[in-house]
């Protein structure tokens, strides 16, 4: 029988199949994309159910560290629930509408920003009680995106990642235009994500969030811009 890959050699997978974002991070598109992108919730539910997620595994008064926070999708309404939030992005544009955000709404106990990449050193930056990355692991260095994951969480750590079809990705626009696209390639990700922590030892809890998108706005320069991203 062949032996299952170990660890270090589905971590070597994903390396080998990633994008140059996932060893050389460019904030540029992220830094254009900020005015807009707190606007997304207005496409799908996926937050709603993340923080129904969310409310379950958090106890009273706890920490989060937000990795990939973005312009505060899921900080402000943590730190509006009472937790404090250590809200981590490397795009200085996502990070001007968070702290725009939170001084509008009077969070700025609540709020620390940072300003990091998943490849640059985190040693400094400060542990919360749980480690979140919702949709932000752009690296595919899934030992070291993980260790560092672990080393930021007191209790728990909270990774949301495509299992199928992205978000992002408008699989019917793509099939309507006759274009041939490879469904299964969308889970690879998660695929070896969650093979790399089961051979490394590590055997997390599995949940599924499934949504419609549903672009909706009364603007026609809105709704172009949520193909465009």
């Amino acid at each position: 029988m062949k032996a299952m890959p170990t660890a270090e050699e589905w971590c070597e997978l994903a390396m080998a199949t990633a994008g140059p974002e996932a060893t050389s991070p460019d904030s540029s598109r992220w830094d254009a994309m900020a005015p807009t992108y707190a606007h997304k919730p207005r496409r799908s539910d996926y937050l709603t159910q993340l923080q129904e997620m969310l409310d379950a595994r958090l106890r009273p008064g706890e920490s989060v560290f937000d990795m990939g926070c973005g312009p505060g999708v899921m900080a402000l309404p943590l730190a509006r629930a009472g937790h404090d939030v250590v809200a981590v992005d490397f795009s200085d544009g996502m990070l001007a509408q968070l702290e725009a955000s939170v001084a509008a709404e009077g969070l700025e106990e609540k709020v620390r920003a940072f300003k990091r990449a998943w490849q640059d050193d985190w040693a400094d930056l400060p542990v919360a009680d749980v480690a979140l990355s919702s949709r932000s692991m752009t690296t595919r260095d899934f030992a070291d995106a993980v260790e560092k994951l672990e080393s930021k969480a007191r209790r728990l750590v909270v990774v949301t990642t495509s299992a199928g079809e992205a978000p992002w990705f408008d699989l019917s626009l793509h099939r309507a235009l006759g274009r041939d696209v490879d469904v299964v390639s969308f889970s690879a990700p998660f695929v070896m994500l969650l093979n790399y922590l089961v051979q490394s030892g590590r055997f997390p809890a599995v949940s599924y969030i499934t949504y419609n998108r549903r672009p909706s706005s009364s603007d026609a320069d809105e709704l172009a811009s949520f193909m465009r991203e």
